[in-house]
């Protein structure tokens, strides 16, 4: 009966390192597919930071200029004004074409 108990102490150790190769395999797995998560959010977080960059550039560029287009419109609104004081009625076509864009609103 000697015998038996031989044959199943390596059979034993087989099914224990199988066991353990086993665990060890779902943890390379499980570690495996962290990683991968991990590399898809960081991939996420520079994709929106991109598309951040992006947006941001043409709105800054937009209320960098917002200001210089005030200045502007006021100066075209000034000069607008004294046209009209100097010259109270101008031609037919001009009074027209005022009337068609309201410009007593836009001023």
């Amino acid at each position: 009966m000697a015998l038996p108990k031989a044959a199943s102490e390596p059979e034993e150790r087989v099914k224990e390192r199988t066991a353990a190769l086993s665990q060890s395999l779902e943890q390379l797995k499980e570690t495996q597919f962290q990683l991968i998560q991990n590399e898809k959010m960081s991939s996420i977080g520079v994709l929106v930071a991109d598309i951040a960059h992006e947006f941001n550039n043409p709105v800054c560029i937009v209320v960098g200029n917002l200001n210089l287009a005030q200045i502007y419109l006021q100066a075209m609104i000034n000069h607008i004004k004294l046209y009209q004081k100097q010259f109270p009625r101008p031609g037919s076509i001009i009074q027209k074409d005022a009337e068609n864009m309201d410009i007593g609103f836009i001023l």
